[in-house]
């Protein structure tokens, strides 16, 4: 079979060879997806849908709008960034973008997959939608709950004890002047923490 017998309508089965006319190379190289801003990844969790592995899910996640509420989307970045899970991180041309710490990589890479899946949230988020409206009833969603609760305490305990860097210390506020580190020690003077 030609090329030409292929261009001019002919058709491909499974198995037929084609003959390659030329070919040629690009000498590129690849570039990691940007890292998300905050901006972005309210965006995402508005559009989860888009990271269901199944139609079904994607549909949930449609209806739903999303993961989270519009009143619960910045203040779970905020908490993530708060308790040392993410960091914000400046570019060159000022963007803030969001790095994920060794602690949230770890615990993430620790976690039974159900509860890193957007498809789980997407049920449980159905759930309390359908209690809302009336069309389940909450002690439904609690045994449904315990269940998976169940379930997730019987696969942690299979794992046994998992070793996590430790989080990243608060930072160090000082009330009123600070003297210098060396008047400090020399008086026995501490910072406070919050």
């Amino acid at each position: 079979m030609k090329v030409s017998d292929f261009q001019e309508g002919g058709q491909y089965r499974v198995g037929r060879v084609i003959g390659a006319v030329s070919a040629t190379y690009e000498k590129c190289e690849t570039e990691p997806p940007r890292r998300y801003t905050q901006s972005d990844l309210i965006d995402d969790m508005m559009a989860a849908h888009k990271f269901a592995p199944s139609e079904q899910e994607r549909q949930v996640l449609r209806q739903i709008d999303g993961l989270g509420t519009s009143r619960t989307r910045e203040s779970t970045i905020s908490g993530l960034l708060q308790r040392g899970f993410l960091e914000e991180k400046r570019t060159r041309r000022g963007r803030a973008e969001l790095v994920p710490t060794p602690l949230a990589r770890s615990v993430v890479q620790h976690l039974p997959a159900m509860l890193t899946s957007v498809a789980t949230t997407a049920k449980w988020e159905l759930a309390f939608r359908l209690i809302e409206q009336g069309k389940a009833e909450p002690e439904q969603a609690q045994q449904y709950l315990r269940l998976t609760l169940q379930q997730i305490v019987k696969e942690a305990q299979g794992k046994g004890r998992i070793e996590m860097p430790a989080p990243p210390p608060p930072p160090t506020r000082h009330f009123g002047k600070t003297p210098p580190a060396s008047n400090s020690a020399a008086k026995g003077r501490t910072t406070a923490r919050l």
